[in-house]
């Protein structure tokens, strides 16, 4: 991450969840298509291999914030799943 000049672990978690949410936004709205193409971009050509896990940590922190308020509730589930 850091030749894409991702050089602190913030930056990259910040940069996976707006990647992410970008992706989950196109499969909400019926546009399945980019949501893929999307996809793969992110995971194949732009170094981000672990895009499908943090689109689905989102979708599960959509459906679930009654258990997680605020995104900040649910970064340490963020944080497991970017580890493994």
């Amino acid at each position: 991450m850091e030749s894409l000049h991702y050089n602190d672990w913030r930056i990259v978690v910040n940069e996976s969840l707006v990647r992410a949410a970008v992706i989950v936004y196109f499969y909400e709205h019926a546009l399945n298509q980019f949501a893929m193409k999307t996809l793969e971009i992110e995971t194949m050509g732009n170094g981000f291999p672990w895009m499908l896990d943090a689109v689905a940590a989102l979708r599960y922190y959509a459906a679930h914030r009654e258990q997680y308020p605020t995104l900040n509730d649910f970064y340490p589930e963020i944080a497991r799943c970017l580890d493994r």
